[in-house]
C-alpha cells in the first residue's frame, strides 16, 4: 500500500508539473500574439502618420498651383484689359484723326472752286455726297410719315469692310441721323421675307437662296428658316445666313455703260456729222438713258429701234439693236452670274439639291423684271 501510495503521489505531482507547464507556455503564447498585435499597431499608426503628411503636402502643393493660377489669370486679364484699353484709344484717336481730316478738307474744297467758263465747279467727298442722299432720303420720309425722323437703320453690302460701314457711318452724321444699327442688305431683305411668310416657317428647315443682281454688284445669299423652341420666348422662328457669295463690278450698270458705247460706235459709223459723240458729254447722257430702256426692251423682245431725238448738233439718232448684239457685248458678265451662287453654296458647304427650284428668289432685276 505504501508504494501504491507513494506512485499514486507522484504521478500527480508529475501531472500538476505538466499543467503548470502548458499554463505557462499557454501565457507566453498570448504575450506573443498582443505584442505582435502592437507591432502592427505601431506599423499602421506609423503609415497613417505617413499617408496625413503626404496628403497635407499635395494639399498645399495644390493650394499654391492654385493660388499661382490665379495670379497668372488675373494677371492675363488685366493684360487684356489694358491691351483693348489701348485698342479702344487708338480707334479713338484715329477716328477723331479721320473726322478732323475730314472736316480740313471739305472746309478746303469748299473754300476752293473752279472757274471754267460761265460755270463754277465745287468738289465733295464721298461722305458729303452719301450725306446729302440720305437727307433727301429722310425728307420723302417725314413727307410719307408725316413726322419728324431722327433715328435710322441703315442697309449696307454685305461686302462692306469697317472702313466702308464708318464712311456710311460719318455720312449719317452729317446728315443729322442717329443710327440705330447698320444691317446688311441681304439679311434686311430675308428678314423681311420671314416676316410676311411667318405662316410658312415651321420647326421643318427650310434653304432658300436670294439672288440680288443691283445696278453695280451682285449677291446670293443662302437663308435657313426654322421654328425653335426657347425657354423664354416659347416657340419662334429664327433664321440663320449659311453662305454668302458676291461680285462687287458685276451689275446692270456695267451692261449699260456697254451699250452706251455701242449705240455711240453706231452713230459714228453713219458719219452725220464730223464729230465724235464720245466726247460730247450731254450727247453720251442722252445714249446712256437710251441704253437702259433699250437693255429692259430686249429682254422681252429680239430687236428694237433705238432712237434719240437731236443728240448732237441737231442730229437725230435712229438705229437697230437686236438681242444678241446685245448678249454678245455682255457675254464675259453673263459668264459672271453663276460665280455668287457657286460661292454661296461653297460657303454653306451644301449643293443645289438642298434648294428646291420653288426656293430661289430674285430681287433687284437689274436685266430681268422678275
Amino acid at each position: 500500500m505504501t508504494e501504491e501510495g507513494s506512485k499514486d503521489e507522484e504521478r500527480a505531482l508529475l501531472v500538476a508539473q505538466i499543467n503548470s507547464l502548458d499554463e505557462q507556455q499557454q501565457r507566453y503564447l498570448e504575450c506573443d500574439v498582443v505584442d505582435k498585435h502592437n507591432e502592427d499597431m505601431t506599423c499602421l499608426c506609423d503609415a497613417l502618420r505617413v499617408d496625413q503628411s503626404q496628403s497635407c503636402y499635395r494639399l498645399r502643393r495644390f493650394n499654391l498651383i492654385k493660388e499661382k493660377k490665379e495670379d497668372e489669370l488675373e494677371e492675363e486679364q488685366q493684360t487684356q484689359q489694358q491691351a483693348a484699353g489701348q485698342q479702344s484709344m487708338a480707334m479713338e484717336l484715329q477716328h477723331s484723326k479721320h473726322m478732323q481730316k475730314l472736316k480740313d478738307q471739305r472746309d478746303r474744297l469748299h473754300s476752293v472752286k473752279r472757274v471754267t467758263g460761265e460755270t463754277i465747279e465745287t468738289q465733295f467727298t464721298p461722305e458729303e455726297l452719301l450725306g446729302m442722299m440720305l437727307n433727301y432720303s429722310r425728307g420723302l420720309a417725314q413727307d410719307f410719315a408725316e413726322q419728324p425722323v431722327k433715328d435710322a437703320v441703315i442697309t449696307v453690302p454685305a461686302f462692306f469692310n469697317q472702313a466702308e460701314r464708318r464712311a456710311v457711318l460719318q455720312a449719317a452724321q452729317m446728315a443729322g441721323l442717329k443710327v440705330l444699327q447698320l444691317i446688311n442688305d441681304n439679311t434686311a431683305v430675308a428678314l423681311n421675307y420671314g416676316v410676311f411668310r411667318r405662316k410658312d416657317i415651321d420647326n421643318t428647315v427650310k434653304n432658300i437662296m436670294f439672288y440680288d443682281m443691283g445696278s453695280g454688284s451682285t449677291t446670293a445669299t443662302i437663308v435657313t428658316y426654322q421654328t425653335v423652341k426657347t425657354k423664354e420666348a416659347g416657340t419662334q422662328p429664327q433664321l440663320q445666313i449659311r453662305g454668302v457669295g458676291f461680285d462687287r463690278g458685276l451689275g446692270g450698270f456695267e451692261m449699260d455703260l456697254r451699250l452706251r458705247d455701242h449705240l455711240a460706235k453706231l452713230f459714228n459709223e453713219q458719219k452725220k456729222t464730223k464729230k465724235d459723240v464720245r466726247e460730247n458729254h450731254r450727247a453720251m447722257a442722252k445714249l446712256l438713258k437710251e441704253a437702259q430702256r433699250l437693255k429692259t426692251v430686249l429682254s422681252a423682245n429680239v430687236d428694237f429701234m433705238a432712237q434719240v431725238e437731236g443728240l448732237m448738233d441737231d442730229i437725230d439718232f435712229k438705229s437697230k439693236v437686236t438681242r444678241t448684239d446685245f448678249e454678245d457685248l455682255c457675254a464675259d458678265l453673263f459668264d459672271r452670274v453663276p460665280g455668287p451662287v457657286q460661292d454661296a453654296l461653297s460657303t454653306a458647304e451644301m449643293n443645289l439639291r438642298h434648294l428646291p427650284t420653288a426656293a430661289v428668289l430674285l430681287f433687284h432685276g437689274s436685266l430681268f423684271s422678275c
